[in-house]
């Protein structure tokens, strides 16, 4: 019976809601800000596959024409807003390769040399061992590292995903400009652009860390998806742990402050660093990369996979889309778009541009009230929540390709 009233409320929010499209002023392509509000609304309480909050953000030829959020921060307390900071999972080594190619520009960090001339501990396929494991391999994930072990493929043939990768490229980070990875990113990217993000919550002042959202999975008692009678649950960010760090010696181990995943941002803060991606990598007036480092950025690495695999096309720190098959973004578009998606915790983002253009779409689904995995897309490998923001950014912004 509650099934049923649950099934008849959202039945009776969705027809109110195409009233009000009805009723909506026309802004871009058809499409009204209002239109995309309530469908991300109606994402929310979906009873079958609800989300906890939702934020998406469209820019077209540089300038953002539309971010907007939903939904809430901390479960029936707080509501999420623009502002709202979410632990960004994989979204974080797209940041963590700005800081790699800074020091690539200054000289000190090569990019084709062995990882070994950085390392205190040295890394080898003990398969190859005459084959040299580079920092290019490491931020396109073809260093031959996989599930935190060497395959049995040479390095730089083959393609792995794995955070070890980034865990490594964080290290080499502190080992060349002689700072603590956390605070170098402060310093050298996040200061720079006035961003409040951060790899460390605890540098944080308390204002910043009060806008940080909880990442939750709505489960039943054994903590499987429930969406119809289970509780949100918290799976990170419930309060705030503070952690000094000061027995930590630089250079030995910057996993621990999370490069591969660990960044707390909010989508007002991932529009700026799109536009400074844009801008050819600079933001309002400060440098922060040199426009040659934003196209090596973004030029591809590895291309191969099968023709169903969401990742198709890598570069150094980037995901890049080819559009042929499971890394599809928008059906019957050929979206000329690369970034990089999250998934973890709860928690599913994307954040995929044309910096030479400066288009781009930026979402962030916080919060998953069913099993993803049963969730599946329709016409790629991402998820159908992720289908559906995509399409309608994409209807919203009306790239012209």
């Amino acid at each position: 019976m509650k099934n049923g009233v649950k099934t008849a409320k959202y039945f009776l929010i969705v027809m109110s809601l195409i009233v009000i499209f009805c009723k909506a002023g026309i802004t871009h392509n058809g499409i009204t800000k209002s239109y995309v509000h309530y469908t991300m609304k109606t994402m929310t309480v979906n009873p079958f596959h609800p989300v906890m909050a939702i934020s998406l953000a469209v820019i077209k030829n540089g300038q953002i024409i539309l971010c907007d959020t939903v939904g809430y921060a901390q479960v029936n307390k707080t509501l999420a807003d623009n502002d709202t900071k979410y632990r960004i999972a994989s979204i974080s080594k797209l940041i963590t390769a700005i800081a790699a190619w800074q020091l690539i520009e200054s000289g000190k960090l090569n990019p084709d040399a062995d990882v070994n001339d950085y390392l205190d501990v040295k890394l080898r396929n003990p398969d190859y061992p005459d084959i040299p494991i580079t920092t290019t391999m490491l931020m396109s994930h073809t260093s031959s590292i996989s599930d935190g072990t060497m395959s049995n493929e040479a390095p730089g043939t083959c393609f792995h995903y794995d955070n070890k990768n980034y865990d490594l490229l964080a290290t080499i980070i502190e080992k060349v400009s002689g700072e603590r990875f956390d605070k170098y990113m402060t310093a050298h990217i996040f200061k720079p652009m006035e961003l409040t993000c951060s790899f460390n919550i605890s540098d944080m002042n308390k204002e910043t860390q009060s806008h940080i959202g909880t990442l939750y999975r709505k489960c039943d008692s054994e903590g499987r998806y429930a969406p119809l009678i289970g509780e949100w649950t918290a799976q990170a960010d419930d309060g705030v742990t503070l952690k000094t760090y000061d027995d930590y010696v630089t250079g030995t181990d910057a996993s621990i402050f999370g490069s591969a995943g660990g960044l707390r941002i909010s989508i007002n803060e991932l529009c700026q660093i799109a536009q400074m991606f844009m801008n050819g990598g600079k933001y309002n007036g400060v440098k922060i990369l040199k426009p040659s480092s934003v196209q090596k950025m973004f030029t591809p690495i590895w291309t191969g996979g099968n023709k169903d695999d969401l990742i198709r096309c890598y570069g150094m720190g980037t995901h890049i889309f080819t559009n042929t098959g499971g890394d599809c973004l928008v059906k019957k578009q050929n979206l000329p778009f690369a970034g990089h998606l999250a998934e973890a915790h709860g928690l599913l983002a994307g954040f995929v541009i044309d910096y030479t253009k400066g288009n781009g779409i930026i979402y962030i689904i916080a919060g998953l009230g069913s099993n993803p995995h049963k969730y599946r897309g329709d016409y790629s490998a991402l998820y159908k929540w992720e289908e559906q923001l995509l399409t309608i950014g994409a209807e919203y912004g009306n790239f012209e390709y």
